[in-house]
């Protein structure tokens, strides 16, 4: 769970939240990392990939470890610090 959330929290560009222990939710998929399974709303089958690399995957983020992991948390920190040097500082 720990590590999906972290992942999310790194990549993912939409809210996402957990509506129990072990599930969690981004737009129309549902994730339960204890098991690897992935749900889709109004399907009631769930999707035959299991585990977070599917699920990132069927979210269209990049694979966890691969070098774009992460890439939005660095472009958000790169922001944050250009935007910082561009405003004065009150003294």
């Amino acid at each position: 769970m720990t590590k999906a959330l972290r992942y999310l929290v790194r990549n993912s560009p939409t809210y996402f939240h957990r509506p129990g222990a072990v599930h969690i939710k981004v737009g129309l998929y549902n994730f339960y990392p204890t098991t690897g399974r992935i749900h889709r709303d109004n399907d009631p089958v769930c999707l035959p990939e299991r585990g977070l690399a599917a699920f990132t995957n069927a979210l269209g983020l990049p694979a966890p470890g691969s070098p774009r992991d992460g890439e939005r948390d660095r472009q958000l920190r790169a922001a944050r610090v250009a935007q910082s040097k561009t405003q004065p500082v009150d003294r």
